[in-house]
């Protein structure tokens, strides 16, 4: 885990005894602060820039996520994650730069189909999506 020394991810303390799956974000200079993303086999992990005391980090157990996808928009796409108690809404910060919020929405894509195999190892019940069938809707 290696990859948890470094920014952004040096933001998420994942536990003791859970295996990274998946990471990922944006290391761009320009925007002064970036966004991380990391699956591991027991919990989504989530850090967006800002401050502190406004709540930017979250872990989220597999076991209490039902759905995930994207929201699109031009300037601030977001991944939804349905859960038992109610909607985590995980946005990429703005930027302006149209190559910038590609490469976002690449990693979100990303994401969502790192937890969409994990949940499909978890639940062998079928299809665990109720977005499209590419993991995108788009709203204006």
């Amino acid at each position: 885990m290696d990859e948890m020394r470094h920014y952004p991810f040096d933001r998420i303390k994942v536990l003791p005894g859970e295996d990274l799956l998946w990471h990922g974000s944006n290391p761009t200079f320009h925007r002064g602060c970036d966004y991380a993303i990391v699956l591991t086999n027991a919990a989504l992990y989530l850090h967006r820039p800002g401050f502190p005391w406004i709540g930017n980090k979250k872990r989220i157990p597999l076991g209490l996520i039902c759905d995930v996808g994207i929201v699109d928009s031009r300037w601030a796409p977001t991944m939804e994650v349905r859960c038992a108690h109610g909607t985590v809404r995980f946005r990429t910060p703005i930027d302006f730069d149209r190559e910038e919020m590609e490469y976002d929405r690449d990693k979100l894509r990303e994401a969502v189909q790192n937890i969409r195999q994990r949940l499909s190892a978890r639940d062998a019940n079928g299809p665990v999506s109720s977005f499209d069938a590419d993991a995108t809707r788009r709203s204006t």
